[in-house]
């Protein structure tokens, strides 16, 4: 049989059980207590706004009510709209969507926008990257003039990624990024609604890709054809 356990070591591990409890629950509290604090510093950790500035010119990427803020600042004295164009997707050669600069035009027009200040920025892939690399180009061009990029909240630290010229800072400091809260939820209440949560997961995990490709960029998207659809769906797949 094996030896007793001497009273002194029972007492021992029982300490130790209790003090483990004991920092659990005041754990469990504290995140209790604090757990709104804690999840808008989360939140917060996606955010990025540079303090407000005169431009003269507001470039469209993303955001709830971003034809009424792009509107609102082309009354206050932006008098250029960019939008970004890229390369027509099926649906939209289907006719099943309108091309995106054209939904922006028609948007912006209603918003008494004159199609006159409606600058498009043309480009082969719809990838962060490659829009960036088209804004920096048109900054060039025009080195007399600033830019407001409008973007959602949750995406405007991976925007703030993308729109960064190393080796031309120049263009940066003539980009000032304009973060569009989001009518249902923003950084302090985004845990209260379905639309928050997917909007804070998609925000972190898109945050993280971009940061991990940095160096090579985001990949281009290839469409398939129909023929390599049909093969992937016979299983007829090579290399």
């Amino acid at each position: 049989m094996p030896p007793p356990v001497p009273p002194a070591a029972t007492s021992n591990r029982r300490s130790r059980w209790t003090r483990r409890l004991l920092f659990a629950i005041v754990l469990l509290l504290a995140v209790g207590a604090f757990h709104g604090w804690l999840l808008t510093g989360l939140a917060s950790c996606l955010v990025f706004e540079d303090p407000p500035a005169p431009t003269a010119a507001v470039l469209l990427l993303d955001g709830d009510r971003q034809f009424d803020t792009a509107a609102r600042l082309y009354r206050e004295g932006r008098r250029t709209i960019l939008v970004y164009r890229s390369r027509p997707d099926r649906l939209v050669r289907m006719g099943v969507l309108p091309q995106g600069d054209e939904l922006a035009r028609r948007e912006l027009s209603k918003r008494g926008v004159s199609n006159e200040d409606v600058v498009v920025l043309a480009g082969e892939l719809n990838s962060k990257s490659v829009i960036a690399a088209a804004v920096g180009n048109w900054l060039r061009e025009h080195p007399e003039q600033t830019a407001s990029v409008l973007c959602d909240r949750f995406t405007s630290r991976v925007w703030k990624l993308n729109l960064q010229w190393p080796a031309d800072p120049g263009v940066t400091e003539r980009v000032r990024i304009v973060a569009i809260p989001n009518r249902r939820f923003n950084e302090t209440n985004w845990w209260q609604s379905k639309p928050g949560l997917l909007a804070f997961a998609n925000g972190f995990l898109r945050y993280g890709f971009h940061a991990c490709q940095m160096k090579n960029k985001d990949s281009a998207f290839v469409e398939r054809t129909p023929a390599e659809f049909r093969a992937a769906f016979t299983g007829d797949v090579t290399p």
